[in-house]
């Protein structure tokens, strides 16, 4: 289809187009000047400071339904050894010699429903792996019943609540390891640490700030699991920004969506900023994101900021959760930078 000709510009004086330019580049000047302004924070959004830095045990109390302390042989007595023998005692723990595929195996009496997890204190070399298997009255060991121990250095952890077949009394336990040849391990502790069902204390700790680690950078952060809808009224100034970072702990499995959204006085609501964190791609993931956002439209008005997360599915909230760290509004310096 043919196109009309473009029109040339109308030229009435041969000084026009160098006085337009003079102009276009004055006023890019000034905005670019405006852009560099300094800014200062004006306010902050995490009001106090924390204190604490954040693991994902105090979000649930942590009591022991049943427990042992290895300081010396007669500590394994009630247990039944395999490929495992004890050599000493100590402050550092019960040391053993241990063969390939050593077990520990004891007769209990437990109601399921008591027990969220499995806390084991293990020195052991950097490739042996922990399995817990338990069976009910009259039942054998099997697969089904099995699941792995996850480890940070000597501390590890099984979580057994949500497994589909803990349920009703538990007969026996078992450890089973998987060792790479003769090794020397060192033994401290084992707990069944009890379900929780205090949501009460849940809440709260989500509430509160906490210093957060990701990737070696600690930031004074705020609790983002999705359902929790974090809001602040505020009139920001001419030409304010808003600034914040958000992240993903290392161990949430489900994609997050971090969104921020203002809403005014007017019932108008507009979302400034909708990011995704794939855990699939390692290099999203325990780092923090940093964004800015303008808010110079909203300059006087009474406006408030929402900032929410999402997930596909729910959370384990003892594996990992998403954060909002560091929120701040920033306001061009009244002096200009003069």
């Amino acid at each position: 289809m043919p196109t009309s000709p473009a029109r040339a510009p109308l030229c009435p004086f041969p000084w026009q187009p160098a006085a337009v330019l003079v102009l276009g580049a004055l006023l890019a000047t000034a905005c670019g000047d405006q852009d560099r302004r300094p800014r200062s924070i004006t306010q902050r959004l995490i009001e106090s400071e924390p204190q604490h830095l954040f693991v994902p045990a105090v979000l649930w109390p942590r009591t022991a339904a049943v427990e042992w302390a290895f300081a010396e042989p007669d500590d394994v007595a009630a247990w039944t050894l395999r490929r495992l023998k004890p050599v000493r005692g100590g402050a550092e723990g019960l040391v053993l010699r241990a063969g390939r595929h050593p077990e520990l195996t004891w007769k209990a009496d437990l109601e399921a429903a008591a027990i969220g997890r499995f806390e084991l204190n293990l020195d052991a070399p950097p490739e042996t792996q922990v399995r817990l298997l338990w069976t009910a009255e009259g039942e054998t060991f099997s697969e089904s019943r099995a699941i792995r121990f996850e480890r940070q250095g000597s501390d590890w952890t099984c979580r057994v609540a949500g497994h589909r077949l803990w349920s009703g009394r538990v007969a026996r336990l078992r450890l089973i390891m998987r060792c790479p040849g003769e090794q020397r391990l060192v033994l401290k502790r084992l707990a069944g640490i009890a379900a929780s069902g205090d949501r009460a204390h849940l809440e709260r700790q989500l509430e509160q700030a906490w210093k957060v680690d990701l990737g070696h950078e600690v930031r004074d952060a705020l609790p983002a699991p999705p359902g929790l809808i974090r809001t602040w009224d505020v009139t920001p100034g001419d030409d304010a920004v808003l600034e914040l970072a958000y992240g993903v702990a290392r161990g949430v499995s489900e994609v997050i969506g971090f969104q921020v959204r203002v809403d005014t006085a007017k019932g108008r609501e507009k979302v400034l900023l909708d990011e995704l964190i794939d855990p699939t791609d390692p290099s999203s993931t325990d780092r923090w994101q940093q964004a800015s956002v303008s808010l110079g439209r909203y300059a006087g008005q009474a406006i408030r900021l929402s900032f929410e997360s999402f997930s596909p599915a729910p959370l384990e909230l003892d594996r990992g959760l998403p954060f909002w760290a560091s929120p701040v509004i920033l306001e061009p310096d009244a002096s200009g930078g003069s």
